[in-house]
């Protein structure tokens, strides 16, 4: 097939061009033509839309008047890709609540072209990688085929790649691996349907503390939330807590503090002196209180 595609680019006519769709690159027969500069690759990140471009996009598709906070999690949720965008901007036509477009749960048209073009063409065992896999927001070698018990792991992401399945490379000091954020939620919802809500549960768990090894924090710290796992989210705070009041992120230093129960969170005095640091910015009487709680446990202790 691929021979009989090549004498078909050769023999035509000059002025005349071909489109051919595909998910991988030019297979041997075709790469002559690359060589000659007679076949031209426009891959996925020549066809990814820039905000401008997925704006204009969402402008025309509409129909009606978008408004600017819909237009950025519309933008935010497709990550450019024009098709996933379409899908979500069709779904939601008639709603003339636009402000909820991006925040509704209803993504079985973005998830049916998944299931249908990239999903069914796996073979259970990569099914069954990609599934368990989602549940790291980043990828590399030794953190994927940690959760996942496939040793073939970093080779599926690479052929991932390759074959366009929304995975993205990231090379640097350290190859990584990322999932299209629609891709990872569908991967994420059949996961649940597929394994059911106790071993999810426990993939979080794994996920969880593999990401912590990893220095990953932040990550992790939002999977220990989830599962309500306080000790392991506690030792997480105690490394980054420091990190994150340097860097002025106290609001999502406060949500992990908050979310302790008071039981536990009394059991670490200097965790009242960083939720008071991370309040003075936004509640003074708040952040005084936490910060006289801490001082009074340090008097108590002498």
């Amino acid at each position: 097939m691929h021979d009989l595609i090549r004498v078909a680019l050769e023999e035509l006519p000059e002025g005349c061009s071909a489109l051919v769709l595909s998910r991988l690159p030019p297979p041997p027969p075709l790469v002559c033509l690359q060589a000659n500069d007679k076949l031209c690759i426009v891959d996925s990140a020549d066809l990814r839309l820039d905000d401008a471009e997925a704006a204009e996009l969402i402008r025309l598709r509409a129909e009606v008047t978008v408004n600017q906070s819909a237009v950025r999690k519309l933008i935010e949720r497709s990550q450019g890709w024009a098709a996933g965008l379409s899908l979500l901007i069709d779904h939601h036509r008639s709603d003339l609540k636009v402000s909820k477009w991006a925040d509704g749960a209803e993504l079985q048209s973005v998830f049916d072209y998944f299931a249908g073009e990239i999903f069914r063409h796996m073979d259970p065992d990569v099914q069954a990688f990609a599934l368990k896999s989602a549940f790291l927001p980043q990828m590399g070698r030794e953190t994927v085929e940690r959760l996942t018990g496939n040793p073939k792991g970093a080779r599926i992401l690479s052929d991932f790649t390759r074959r366009n399945f929304f995975t993205t490379r990231h090379a640097g000091q350290q190859t990584v691996y990322q999932y299209h954020h629609l891709f990872r939620q569908f991967l994420f919802d059949w996961a649940q349907e597929r394994f059911g809500s106790v071993a999810v549960k426990e993939l979080k768990t794994r996920a969880a503390h593999i990401l912590a090894e990893a220095e990953f924090f932040e990550a992790s710290a939002e999977y220990f939330l989830e599962i309500e796992d306080w000790e392991s989210l506690v030792t997480v705070i105690g490394k980054v807590g420091p990190m994150l009041l340097n860097q002025g992120r106290n609001k999502t230093l406060l949500v992990w503090i908050e979310r302790i129960p008071e039981e536990i969170l009394g059991r670490y005095p200097w965790f009242r002196f960083w939720q008071g640091a991370s309040l003075q910015m936004i509640d003074f009487a708040g952040a005084r209180a936490a910060l006289g709680s801490r001082l009074s446990r340090v008097q108590e202790r002498g």
